[in-house]
């Protein structure tokens, strides 16, 4: 792993569930469990489509030193403030010194079977959404 590439500073937030916002609506409570270097790639076009045509589009690649425990199902990355929902989690060669956190970013976030479109999500923040509109 070239360290040196690693210039990107990341948050890596988790979901605590839901909190009530006092007027008797929930929102999710994202909490800040790790701030980490990292390089961060954005995928040129026919990278994102060749990687749709396997069932997800992947539109960041996101490499970290090895960290345990990190879980795609209830943790999200945080880039200059952009919200990056983490996909697939590769550990290279399965010798626990990097990961290649491969991520989707985009208006919608899909999280426990949930469409829900963010309103103002920065590093550290509780978000605010409503659902999905259909088209």
């Amino acid at each position: 792993m070239d360290v040196s590439k690693l210039r990107d500073k990341i948050i890596i937030e988790e979901d605590q569930g839901t909190i009530n916002d006092g007027y008797g609506n929930t929102k999710k409570n994202w909490v800040q469990v790790a701030a980490v270097w990292a390089e961060v790639r954005p995928l040129r076009g026919y990278e994102v489509t060749i990687a749709d045509k396997k069932g997800q589009e992947i539109t960041h690649n996101v490499k970290i030193r090895y960290r345990p425990g990190l879980k795609k199902e209830t943790q999200r990355v945080i880039f200059k403030g952009r919200i990056l929902a983490i996909e697939y989690i590769i550990n290279k060669d399965e010798r626990n010194i990097e990961l290649n956190l491969q991520c989707k970013e985009g208006s919608y976030f899909e999280s426990f079977n949930e469409s829900r479109f963010f309103k103002g999500a920065g590093p550290g923040e509780n978000v605010e959404c409503c659902q999905r509109e259909s088209h």
